[in-house]
């Protein structure tokens, strides 16, 4: 997407970016934590939001999206965001093996049951023979190998207040 940044700003949460977008005008807001992120993978913020703004998006939890493209040949990049009025607000970048999330055309697995309170994340299909207590209430399941299958959360609603 062709876009031209006018002067950036800092904001309390992070760096403000005006855009110009064809004739509109918008704003991207990368918060402290995307920003580290963008320079851990050697990104630049054009790059970022390019992704942002012209990857494949989902709506995720509670109001965020996911945008999400592929990089390479062997990775894919993932972009979390939500919306402040009008405002991208970056909150996280990272990159995926896209060998592990288009296998059979489907992205890691992700489950919650409101009624029990457990998060689930499943890397793959097998059998749990093993599990680690990864600290109270996150469990690590293990297959015969002692490679990751999924990780457990228990009462995730009160776990994720905590972070």
């Amino acid at each position: 997407m062709d876009f031209i940044i006018a002067e950036i700003s800092t904001h309390g949460q992070g760096k403000l970016y005006p855009l110009k977008v064809r004739e509109k005008r918008i704003s991207v807001l990368f918060l402290h934590h995307a920003l580290e992120r963008t320079m851990k993978w050697h990104l630049t913020e054009e790059m970022t939001i390019d992704f942002t703004l012209s990857g494949g998006s989902n709506e995720g939890h509670k109001g965020r999206y996911i945008a999400h493209r592929r990089y390479d040949d062997y990775h894919l990049i993932r972009v979390v965001y939500e919306y402040d009025r009008e405002t991208p607000v970056l909150i996280t970048v990272y990159f995926l093996y896209s060998e592990h999330h288009f296998k059979r055309g489907k992205f890691l697995r992700v489950k919650y049951s409101k009624k029990a309170d457990i998060l689930l994340m499943e890397f793959r299909e097998g059998n749990p023979v093993d599990s680690i207590d990864l600290t109270e209430g996150v469990i690590l399941h293990l297959d015969e190998k002692g490679l990751p299958l999924k990780i457990e959360i228990l009462d995730a609603s009160i776990v994720s207040r905590k972070t």
